[in-house]
């Protein structure tokens, strides 16, 4: 007897900044759980954005990417820091085992993120600024779309 495909287990949201953006994404977590019921539903992004989503029922977690620490030992020039912080936070992400990515963002900050975690499927809506390079799978509207938009 085979049991039956549900689907990803562990799956990733990847939205780092822009509040707005964070919040027009969130409807992202109702699909994805009407879909994948069985899933545990996680969501990244930056400490300014996590208290609009923090709180969704559905999310079994909010992880933090740690972008301000980064920078300020970017400018202090403790690179070994950095690379120390940047390896810490890859063990945590991979740490977490998401079998699906879905970086809502797609830009090279957020590629980099969701490549970090190793994921066998990483797929983005969007995706620009190279980081179509660090994933499996690309959504893009249909070619008429923005002729629908601008109607």
């Amino acid at each position: 007897m085979t049991l039956p495909d549900l689907g990803p287990r562990r799956i990733l949201i990847i939205r780092l900044s822009a509040l707005g953006d964070v919040v027009m994404a969130s409807g992202l977590i109702r699909s994805l759980a009407d879909r994948y019921p069985h899933a545990e539903l996680s969501w990244l992004t930056e400490a300014p954005a996590a208290p609009l989503i923090r709180h969704n029922p559905r999310l079994t977690q909010v992880l933090i990417w740690p972008r301000s620490q980064w920078q300020q030992l970017w400018k202090a020039r403790r690179w070994r820091e950095l690379a120390h912080a940047v390896r810490r936070f890859r063990s945590e992400l991979r740490a977490c085992n998401f079998d699906l990515v879905l970086d809502a963002q797609g830009l090279l900050k957020s590629g980099v993120c969701a490549w970090l975690t190793g994921a066998p499927r990483r797929v983005s809506i969007m995706a620009r600024e190279g980081s179509r390079l660090l994933v499996h799978e690309k959504i893009l509207p249909p070619a008429a779309a923005d002729d629908r938009i601008s109607a």
